[in-house]
């Protein structure tokens, strides 16, 4: 009887040890868990449809012409360049048009997710101060 107490006791910190080693028990595993191997089409789903999203938007501006440009490019006023106003605003089309084309088909994706996103930036600056 003193023997299977011991061994009972010793299973309880087996167990315990486990816990606190895994902050779980084997048992207690979340039904999602076999999930996580489908990662990736979420993630590929999202740069897809934001690269054809930007892609879409940045074309006409690529097209649009030197007021197009100036238009876009006005947006560096924000942060006290009141110059080179036509270069921005190409710079802006240009990767806007192609940095959704290489987002769309995951080329350079990280560069290009930044330079995106300072672009994005600008232009929700300028739309909450020319609301004001």
């Amino acid at each position: 009887m003193n023997l299977g107490r011991k061994r009972h006791c010793s299973l309880q910190k087996l167990a315990l040890a486990r816990f606190l080693k895994n902050g779980h028990f084997k048992s207690m595993r979340s039904p999602l868990a076999s999930l996580s191997k489908f990662d990736f089409i979420g993630v590929f789903f999202l740069r897809v449809g934001l690269g054809a999203l930007v892609a879409y938007n940045g074309f006409p501006l690529l097209i649009g012409g030197v007021e197009t440009y100036e238009r876009v490019g006005s947006a560096v006023s924000i942060i006290g360049i009141h110059s080179l106003h036509l270069l921005f605003g190409l710079a802006s089309a240009v990767i806007q048009s192609v940095g959704g084309l290489f987002l769309l088909f995951g080329i350079l994706t990280r560069g290009i997710a930044l330079l995106l996103s300072i672009i994005i930036g600008f232009a929700i600056a300028q739309l909450i101060l020319s609301a004001e």
